[in-house]
């Protein structure tokens, strides 16, 4: 409300909110009087007399404002024994106006006045808007029952509180109050209690009781009820106010102090019931059945260790904990809070439940780990241990780190295979993938390595591998997959005996590149005489082939090696199932040692057994006479390249192949990856008539860096101190000593000799077994290779 002021021109309006209040005095002559009310088993009784020594009054002797808000003006009240006049203007913005006074009364006469209650009478009306005000009237410093003594002064305070809802609007409240006194009040308040017994053990949290009040004075009167027992409480309203004359029944609630303890299940209290003038009633004893005090569990849960579990669903794991400690509350729920390796938090998981596991699902790969902490039923729990948590702390706990990981890498170490296999797993997965062969050139070694997340697997248990037919299968995928095999060509085993130049046998383990060897010259049909062209370096395998014959022989063969076949004049390779078997009828030396008979295979076995193996390829024809058969290198292809004659010897079409040159390679083609002695000796230019059978340039210089060029075979021949090749050149005149005094260096001149003097026959020539050529004594050739020249005669 705003106090405004107006102009001539306009009608004066003043906001002004006036109350006239008039306080009179009403006194009233209780009589004598005695009460009895059996059905309360008690009697109260009140008695007295009156004398008058003076006809004086209760008067008003003193008004004073105490405090107010909003006021633009306050007279002074004006006031006489009897009444109070006020007259306040109130002005502002506000919806709340107010004002306190103090009021001064004073006995004046020579009885007691027993104060009963103010009686306001009060009309609000809006002279000027459309708001509405309320007042609200309350008066403090006295109370129902008390009592005014004769010569004796009370002081009370009067507060008139104006809420509006329109501050533009003009109100106008009158209040009249009058203060109700009696003298020589006497009369009784009666009461009792029912039931008197309530339940209070859980879930039940609250009971009620009806309290019978009988007031037989003429005046109302206030009391309170309350319990003498300090552990429990009347909750909600316990004062009331029982009209003159009046019995009434009253409904209280009753409640266990929440600090209450009891040790018995059963417990009582004392109604009592309070008033101003009276002594306090027992109203009755109520009995109370209560829950017997359980010391509270204050001890946070306890969890053992947490670990992850991955799923083999991709995106789930599983947490898992225990709860260490025993007896204690019950747990409501477990907290399952999930971080990354960088520490911040991804997902808090509430079980809601006992339950020691919980399952994330949807979680991209990457490291993560978990902690866990436990909620009771006491309201016990670890939250607050969460920062300092680690592997050993038990209020929360954290696991170690796990790696999440659902699809794994499958890398392939292969030479000379190739698989079929997909480039990822999943996890718990079966991998199966196939190896074979990249080329006619190779065949399935008997072993291979599997690694899974860098621990090399143990075959028969943690992979399977079949070397008949490349199967590989790895079951229960859990980490990234590396398979390493390598194909190979033809090896034999430690021992094998390994037929020399003059008809006796030397370990192939201990043949050198000075070592003369007995080869079959495809060219004439007859035992000739080659060096080592190549060497493979002793090897390890973990099972080979063994081949029985049919005259009691034996065969150690690892991979695949190339036995001449005489059904089919060619030369088989051992691990061509279809047509190397028991029956196949084997090339063996005869006795005199110049060509060959019949054997036949009578079995063919696997020997899971550790083995060296080694591989000897002859300059110019590959082949060697190993156990007495006549074997070649396992990549049979080259050997059977011009197929042969009944004789084991080359057909004419060979030489209408070489001779056109564009059938043949240049060491110009090759250069950047053999040595020149490797492609002259193993007549490398000739490989080019191997496209007919599909096998390019390319697989051909792929099958070269994985054999004769690779380290890890290749066992080099001798050098100089220039790292020049040394070569045996021999004649078959040399009556040899001393092998180091035939070491020619590689790109050398050799000049021919004449032979040793035969006077029964025509000396033809030299002939080169590494080129086939005929020389003459004196003639100048350039060695390359390993070369043995034989004296032919006529």
């Amino acid at each position: 409300m705003k106090k405004r002021k107006l102009n001539n021109n306009f009608k004066n309006v003043i906001d002004i909110l006036k109350k006239n209040i008039l306080l009179a005095i009403f006194i009233a002559v209780t009589c004598f009087m005695t009460v009895g009310y059996a059905a309360y088993q008690q009697i109260l009784s009140f008695s007295g007399s009156l004398t008058f020594k003076k006809h004086n009054i209760i008067e008003i002797t003193d008004v004073t404002l105490l405090s107010s808000s909003n006021v633009d003006s306050s007279l002074s009240p004006e006031y006489n024994k009897t009444s109070v006049d006020f007259d306040v203007d109130f002005y502002g913005n506000d919806t709340i106006y107010e004002i306190v006074y103090s009021v001064e009364l004073k006995n004046e006469t020579a009885n007691d006045y027993v104060y009963s209650e103010v009686d306001f009478q009060s009309v609000v009306s809006t002279t000027n808007g459309t708001g509405t005000a309320t007042l609200t009237e309350m008066v403090t410093g006295i109370d129902n029952g008390d009592v005014i003594l004769a010569g004796t002064t009370k002081v009370i305070t009067i507060t008139l509180s104006i809420s509006t809802n329109d501050q533009t609007s003009t109100y106008n409240v009158i209040s009249t109050a009058n203060i109700i006194l009696n003298k020589n009040v006497t009369g009784s308040l009666l009461a009792s209690v029912s039931p008197n017994s309530g339940n209070l053990q859980l879930p039940s949290t609250q009971t009620s009781f009806t309290v019978s009040i009988i007031n037989t004075y003429n005046i109302s009167r206030k009391f309170t009820l309350s319990l003498a027992n300090t552990n429990f409480y009347i909750a909600g309203n316990s004062t009331f106010t029982i009209a003159a004359n009046t019995t009434k029944d009253y409904t209280i609630i009753v409640k266990p102090n929440s600090e209450a303890i009891f040790l018995t299940n059963s417990e009582s209290s004392s109604l009592i019931l309070s008033a101003n003038g009276l002594s306090n009633i027992n109203v009755g004893s109520l009995t109370f059945a209560v829950d017997i005090y359980v010391e509270p569990d204050t001890s946070i849960p306890e969890i053992g260790p947490v670990t992850l579990v991955i799923n083999n669903t991709s995106g789930q794991f599983q947490v898992n904990w225990s709860r260490l400690d025993t007896g204690g509350s019950s747990i409501t729920n477990y907290a399952v809070l999930l971080y990354n390796s960088s520490d911040a938090l991804i997902s808090t998981k509430n079980t809601n439940s006992d339950v020691t596991t919980y399952t994330f699902t949807g979680i991209a790969a990457g490291t993560y780990y978990a902690k866990v902490y436990g909620e009771d039923e006491a309201g016990n729990t670890g939250a607050s241990y969460v920062s300092t948590a680690t592997t050993s702390s038990i209020y929360c706990r954290r696991s170690t780190s796990y790696a999440m990981q659902w699809t794994f890498t499958v890398t392939n170490v292969l030479s000379n295979l190739k698989s079929n296999g997909a480039t990822t797993a999943a996890l718990g997965s079966t991998y199966t993938a196939t190896l074979s062969a990249s080329s006619v050139l190779y065949s399935l070694p008997s072993t291979i390595t599997v690694k899974m997340g860098g621990v090399t697997l143990v075959s028969g248990t943690g992979y399977t591998y079949s070397s008949s037919t490349g199967a590989v299968s790895i079951p229960n995928v859990n980490g990234n997959i590396e398979i390493t095999a390598t194909g190979t060509s033809s090896c034999l085993v430690e021992g094998t005996k390994i037929m020399l130049a003059n008809k006796t046998t030397k370990n192939i383990e201990d043949i050198k590149y000075d070592d003369l060897l007995l080869v079959w010259n495809y060219e004439t049909g007859s035992f000739s005489y080659q060096y080592p062209i190549w060497l493979e370096k002793e090897s390890i395998s973990k099972t080979y082939q063994l081949i029985t014959f049919s005259d009691g022989s034996v065969l150690k063969v690892v991979g695949k090696h190339g036995l001449f076949d005489l059904s089919s004049n060619l030369f088989v390779s051992t691990d061509d199932k279809e047509n190397f078997k028991v029956g196949s009828k084997i090339a063996k030396i005869n006795s005199k040692n110049n060509g060959f008979d019949e054997v036949i295979i009578k079995k063919i076995e696997t020997k899971y057994e550790k083995v060296k193996y080694y591989h000897v390829v002859s300059t110019r024809y590959y082949n060697v006479i190993a156990n007495n058969m006549l074997t070649t290198d396992g990549t049979v292809i080259l050997s059977n390249l011009y197929g042969f004659n009944k004789n084991i010897t080359w057909p004419s079409s060979r030489n209408d192949i070489i001779n056109n040159k564009e059938n043949l390679y240049t060491y110009s083609d090759f250069k950047d990856i053999v040595p020149y002695y490797m492609f002259v000796g193993m007549r490398m230019e000739e490989a080019k008539y191997l496209s007919v059978y599909g096998l390019s340039k390319d697989i051909f210089t792929y099958y070269l860096l994985k054999n004769q060029v690779n380290e890890d075979l290749w066992l080099k021949p001798m050098t100089n101190a220039k790292s020049q090749y040394l070569w045996m050149v021999t004649t078959s005149d040399d009556n040899i000593i001393n092998k180091k005094d035939y070491l020619v260096t590689e790109s050398s001149l050799y000049m021919l000799k004449k032979p040793k003097l035969n006077k029964y026959k025509i000396f033809i020539g030299w002939y080169n077994t590494v080129d086939g050529k005929y020389y003459q004594p004196n003639d100048l050739v350039s060695i390359y290779s390993p070369t043995h020249f034989i004296a032919v005669w006529k």
